[in-house]
């Protein structure tokens, strides 16, 4: 989906202060802002886990980031299988 973001811009987890980087191989770990459908989005490209090592509120981290941004709805979406 991620592919799919039209006038994008995009920021390396490991550049914005006090992000958790994803350890995860496969994981890109990119915030992008940009538009999908003609609406304003902003997505993470790769996430980090629990398992990973990393407290719950350093996973929840990047929601509390949203809300401060003003996002309203949040959709959530994983590779599994």
């Amino acid at each position: 989906l991620a592919s799919e973001i039209t006038d994008s811009y995009e920021y390396s987890y490991k550049d914005i202060p006090n992000f958790p980087v994803s350890t995860v191989e496969g994981h890109a770990g990119k915030l992008i802002f940009g538009k999908l459908g003609g609406v304003d989005i902003m997505a993470m490209e790769g996430r980090f886990h629990y398992y990973e090592g990393y407290s719950m509120k350093e996973v929840t981290f990047p929601i509390r980031v949203m809300y401060e941004l003003g996002i309203k709805t949040l959709f959530v979406s994983n590779a599994s299988g």
